[in-house]
């Protein structure tokens, strides 16, 4: 704390001596950003959620920007838990890259901004399955197809086949996008 004498005249004026009690400045570069990074896989329509600890930053104001793909912008949800940790909440609906903008009383926190992509979610609908080992085979003859996920977005790929057991052998090979 600090004491301020105020005098007019040489006269104190009245309330005088005053004490300031002082706090420490905002610090953003006291501020951790977790749960957003770059390698993560985000998928539309999945809320993307990550915190801010703020609690070693001084008093300050946590401001979150996010500028998604062809100008969207999301809205964002933020709340404190009151120490200093506030968890921010964004719904990416559209596939392509986000600039997420972290500040702590205008300024930048380390890392900021940060780049993520979000894919386009999974649908099974695109997915095409031809070949003849789709149709009528004969038991121990090969039975090849192939199974198209290009336009399908990111997901796991399931092949299961039922009939006798130990019947019959299933090999899964990945062909090259470019092929």
């Amino acid at each position: 704390a600090y004491i301020a004498t105020v005098t007019y005249y040489d006269r104190q004026i009245p309330g005088s001596p005053f004490k300031i009690s002082c706090v420490p400045g905002p610090d953003a570069s006291k501020c951790h950003v977790d749960g957003l990074h770059p390698n993560s896989l985000y998928i539309t329509g999945n809320p993307i959620e990550f915190t801010v600890n703020s609690s070693e930053a001084g008093h300050g104001q946590l401001k979150v920007y996010i500028q998604g793909p062809h100008d969207y912008t999301p809205k964002v949800y933020l709340a404190d838990d009151g120490k200093g940790v506030h968890s921010v909440k964004f719904d990416a609906m559209k596939p392509g890259r986000y600039f997420i903008v972290v500040a702590w009383s205008e300024c930048h926190v380390p890392g900021s901004p940060f780049k993520i992509r979000v894919h386009p979610a999974a649908d099974a609908s695109k997915v095409i399955a031809k070949g003849p080992g789709l149709h009528n085979g004969m038991l121990g003859d090969t039975g090849e197809f192939i199974v198209d996920t290009k336009q399908a977005g990111i997901g796991t790929l399931l092949i299961r086949v039922h009939g006798l057991k130990d019947a019959f052998k299933i090999e899964a090979n990945p062909i090259k996008s470019d092929d």
